[in-house]
């Protein structure tokens, strides 16, 4: 099993989570801890929480990352705020496909 590694960076207006590895069931709590740690500090400095989610070095994500994601964007949007998926593979865009959800969470081209 791969272990994940997320960084984040604040860009001002909004902050870029970076996760790297795989995104399963034993590693979608360390992806929460981070958006919820992005979150609180963006609120905190009275901005609407907006984050963005670099998937470029995510090798394999599961409906554990949706469980995590999609009631995240729910979370925000009804903050003021949003979150979008970025650089998506093709092995993580075939999750998101058919259940709609490349629509839900890709940011627009």
């Amino acid at each position: 099993m791969e272990r994940l590694k997320v960084t984040s960076a604040d860009q001002g207006d909004r902050v870029v989570i970076s996760p790297c590895g795989e995104i399963d069931m034993a590693t979608a709590g360390c992806l929460r801890t981070e958006l919820v740690e992005a979150e609180v500090d963006l609120v905190r400095r009275g901005t609407a929480p907006v984050i963005e989610i670099d998937m470029s070095q995510v090798t394999f994500m599961d409906c554990s990352g949706l469980r995590v994601l999609v009631p995240f964007r729910w979370r925000l949007m009804d903050a003021g705020g949003s979150l979008c998926l970025t650089h998506v593979p093709p092995r993580v865009h075939r999750v998101l496909v058919p259940l709609g959800l490349d629509r839900l969470l890709e940011a627009p081209a």
